[in-house]
């Protein structure tokens, strides 16, 4: 299991670069990376994002990459010659319309924009993927580490919660029956008193009174509690991503609840629903940030 949030980072040495590339990841829905980093790695975006994919499933994954090329301080300057002479030109024609011929030009072509063209060598880009592959595989090998660790914890908290959980379903299964014997008793005692000058058969109000209990019974619910919890139980044990796994098993659990809060009227049973809808909610607050 792992969790949603993490920081790797490695170094980059070599005679072309140099630098450091730094990965964090962060709560999302879905899986999304954002990259930062010189035009030179432009090219290698789609490889950079696969080598990210095959290792992340899901969270916003954000990569920098606060690197230096040294060969950006050796470019060769060319002369743009086609825009010298127009600039020259144009400089000339201004000189006879205020009549400073004299003026040399040389201070100023030197400071217009473009006269000199400056030319970067170009980059080998599979050397430069190798150094730039080995680098993030470093970066995401840390990154999933953290990840692994912060998973760790996130899952001890999640199984504390489901075992507390689960001792909260059976207390209130234990209550139950007696809370249907009671919604029954108090409901067919009702109907006689309302009944008593009526001619109506005692069975007729006993039929309608295990109608009305049957309908406040809960046993179904508790029957797909246990089953969720069981299933949490299978997911905390699998090794890949199963954060939309348990969220929907949360997202489950909390309508089962909320059914057997409105059906179930006992006061020591409501109090146990409460205990346990907080409980679910702290399930679902750790279940956010899992992969």
């Amino acid at each position: 299991m792992y969790s949603m949030t993490g920081f790797g980072s490695s170094k980059i040495a070599t005679s072309e670069l140099e630098g450091k590339i730094e990965i964090k990841t962060l709560n999302h829905k879905y899986l999304d990376i954002q990259m930062k980093g010189p035009r030179e790695l432009f090219s290698l975006e789609e490889k950079i994002r696969h080598e990210i994919s095959k290792k992340i499933k899901r969270g916003r994954v954000e990569i920098r990459f606060n690197i230096k090329f040294s060969d950006q301080n050796y470019v060769d300057a060319t002369l743009n010659t086609a825009l010298v002479k127009s600039y020259i030109e144009g400089l000339q024609k201004i000189q006879k319309m205020i009549g400073e011929s004299e003026q040399p030009l040389l201070p100023l072509v030197s400071k217009l924009p473009d006269v000199f063209l400056l030319e970067q060598p170009d980059v080998d880009e599979f050397k430069l993927w190798e150094k730039v592959q080995e680098g993030v595989t470093a970066a995401l090998d840390e990154l999933i580490e953290m990840k692994c660790r912060e998973g760790g914890r996130l899952k001890q908290d999640i199984f504390e919660q489901r075992n507390k959980l689960e001792e909260l379903v059976e207390k209130i299964s234990e209550l139950k029956d007696r809370v249907t014997r009671k919604i029954y008793t108090r409901l067919k005692k009702r109907m006689e008193e309302f009944l008593n000058e009526q001619d109506i058969e005692e069975n007729r109000i006993v039929q309608e009174a295990a109608i009305y209990s049957d309908k406040a019974n809960i046993d179904e619910e508790l029957v797909r509690m246990r089953s969720h919890i069981n299933q949490i139980d299978g997911f905390l044990d699998e090794n890949g991503p199963v954060g939309r796994k348990l969220d929907f098993v949360v997202q489950e659990m909390n309508r089962e609840i909320n059914t057997i809060a409105s059906k179930a009227n006992d006061e020591e049973i409501s109090q146990l629903v409460i205990e346990a809808k907080s409980t679910v909610e702290k399930i679902r607050e750790q279940v956010q940030n899992i992969e």
